[in-house]
């Protein structure tokens, strides 16, 4: 049987997100203006699309910034046609997606395991 992983004094060890703020722009046009706002203000963000890498990296507390922009809320984002791939896209999509190039399926069938493919997303792992 596991052991459960217990503090110093016996409590349970949880893993908490630092804090930040989640900006939940809805069009290309927000996202890119509030960006060069955090820009021009010096204030660090970073874009979280599925979230696969980015929020483990902040539960333990790799580089985490003050700031992170969803793309989950922009509609064109999640487009998936033979002339347009949107950044929110699944990786899974693509495999499952038969108007998609074969060569983009293939690629995108080797990358991690189906269940992460799941949630991974095309603007994540292109900016990886």
């Amino acid at each position: 049987m596991a052991q459960k992983r217990t503090t110093a004094n016996g409590g349970r060890c949880l893993m908490l997100m630092p804090p930040f703020e989640l900006h939940h722009p809805t069009t290309v046009e927000e996202a890119v203006d509030l960006a060069a706002a955090l820009m021009k203000k010096n204030e660090a963000f970073d874009w979280v699309a599925g979230g696969t890498d980015v929020l483990p990296n902040y539960k333990w507390r790799i580089n985490p910034k003050p700031h992170v922009i969803s793309l989950a809320g922009i509609d064109s984002a999640h487009a998936l046609s033979r002339n347009e791939i949107g950044c929110m896209v699944p990786l899974s999509s693509l495999t499952d997606e038969n108007d998609v190039h074969p060569l983009l399926v293939e690629a995108a069938a080797k990358v991690a395991s189906y269940l992460v493919r799941k949630s991974a997303t095309v603007g994540g792992n292109l900016c990886l």
